[in-house]
């Protein structure tokens, strides 16, 4: 899971402009706007923080928990391109929708 905070931790600093995703849990919309502003992992879970930066009100911050369960994954600008054997996997085997998509300035 190190990996994976390190692969998300490339994003620090970045504000998110879009949202989506399949989940249930948490309404994702309140997200937006919002700037990264650390990760940590402890065992299979990760915490995401995001804060308001407006020069107006005091900041306000976020923990958003993600637990990866057995077979959990992080995918990072995958939507972006799409390989053939992206293409082959979609078409043979279900991939399963992503739970939490964002998508930070920049366009990452």
């Amino acid at each position: 899971l190190k990996k994976w905070a390190t692969m998300a931790g490339q994003f620090l600093g970045r504000k998110i402009v879009k949202t989506g995703g399949n989940t249930k849990k948490v309404d994702l919309k309140i997200l937006q706007d919002m700037c990264f502003t650390d990760v940590q992992v402890h065992g299979k879970q990760m915490f995401l923080k995001f804060e308001t930066g407006q020069s107006k009100q005091p900041p306000s911050h976020i923990w958003l928990r993600y637990h990866f369960g057995m077979w959990g994954t992080l995918r990072v600008n995958e939507l972006k391109t799409i390989s053939n054997s992206t293409l082959y996997r979609a078409r043979y085997i279900q991939d399963p929708k992503p739970r939490v998509v964002l998508t930070f300035e920049r366009g990452d």
